[in-house]
């Protein structure tokens, strides 16, 4: 038995790319391949996990019809039965096109993807959050047209699965189905997790992209009493179009030397940030969160927005900080940096990605 996982454009390494490659990673554990089928894929697997997994691309015309006929001919021509796992509202889209059973497992949202035209369709139940939707009958026809077909897609799953309870909830509302909440987990960290070091070091990992919130983060520090400047850090990981921007909103001001950023790191330079810093900090409103949780395994405080999936799970825990706002993140910041020496760095009990890989499978009927 194999797994095939039916994930449309993997285009770079964020959350759902990091759970492909903890589900590859744990159903090898188990002695059962887990391969990817893609249109396009910039991802190189073998920088996050080793062996890296099998990858199928299916080149061709990008339009909806070619796509599917290029996904149903891979599918057909695998000598053995596959279990099917199809990720994401847009694979749903190319699932209602399939014949076989699959289970579907969605982590964003409509109200999560901002471009997403679904929001557009005249059939869609919409949000008052989603605001007004007045676009051209084009546009409204193409919403409506995707809407259809990724609601068919949930609709023939054999089980769906998302990540928190907000999502399980926003997704029955828009689609009519229920799903099972299966949240994830990270590898288990058993290495030294450092000490805490004269400076407070804040830490941020994502894509330098606007929905991110970077300049919150910044402009957070920047507004630290000079006396806790002095003796704090903010280190800024990852690469996007936000970047120039970004390192611009620093120039003239007096943390301006306080601020690294480091762009895109390896794994191994990754792993030295995180334990040479004391808080990591999350602004996003997402999906889920995992870097969060990777970071609290690693014996960081966190300070998450109260939108961002992971804050499910961290309500009342003494070593994460929930934000609301800009002013509340400045407040986090300002509080993290005052307690830093008398805060123990130690590694957190975090859902091991073992236990997300199983309850998926096993949600799926494959174990």
């Amino acid at each position: 038995m194999k797994i095939l996982v039916f994930y449309p454009f993997v285009r770079a390494f964020g959350g759902i790319e990091r759970l492909l490659a903890d589900l590859h990673h744990e159903a090898a554990q188990l002695g059962i391949p887990a391969e990817l089928v893609c249109f396009q894929c910039d991802v190189d697997f073998s920088r996050y996990c080793n062996p890296a997994p099998v990858v199928h691309i299916l080149p061709g015309i990008r339009s909806y019809p070619c796509e599917l006929l290029r996904l149903r001919h891979f599918l057909n021509r695998q000598a053995e039965p596959a279990r099917l796992l199809v990720m994401e509202m847009y694979g749903a889209m190319y699932a209602a096109g399939i014949p076989l059973p699959y289970g579907l497992h969605i982590a964003d949202t409509p109200t999560l993807l901002p471009r997403d035209s679904t929001r557009f369709s005249w059939s869609a139940p919409i949000p008052a959050e989603w605001g007004p939707r007045n676009p051209a009958f084009p546009t409204r026809l193409t919403g409506e047209i995707r809407y259809q077909l990724i609601r068919r897609g949930i609709h023939r799953a054999d089980a769906c699965a998302t990540m928190t309870r907000l999502n399980a909830n926003v997704l029955q509302s828009t689609f009519a189905r229920s799903f099972a909440v299966v949240p994830p987990g990270v590898a288990e960290w058993t290495a030294d997790v450092g000490s805490s070091g004269q400076d407070c070091i804040f830490l941020s990992v994502c894509r330098l992209e606007p929905s991110k919130r970077v300049d919150w983060i910044i402009d957070a520090f920047c507004q630290l009493p000079q006396p806790l400047l002095n003796r704090s850090k903010l280190w800024i990981v990852g690469d996007g179009s936000q970047n120039a921007a970004l390192r611009s909103m620093t120039e003239g001001r007096p943390a301006a030397g306080r601020v690294q950023f480091f762009g895109h790191v390896s794994e191994t330079q990754l792993e030295e940030c995180y334990r040479q810093s004391s808080v990591f900090v999350m602004p996003a409103r997402q999906g889920y969160g995992l870097p969060g949780l990777e970071a609290l395994a690693r014996g960081l405080r966190l300070i998450v927005h109260q939108e961002s999936g992971v804050s499910e799970i961290l309500q009342g825990r003494p070593e994460a900080a929930i934000i609301t706002d800009p002013a509340s993140l400045s407040h986090a910041l300002q509080a993290c940096c005052e307690t830093h020496h008398a805060w123990p760095r130690l590694s957190r009990n975090i859902r091991p990605r073992t236990a997300w890989a199983l309850e998926l499978l096993q949600l799926c009927g494959w174990l």
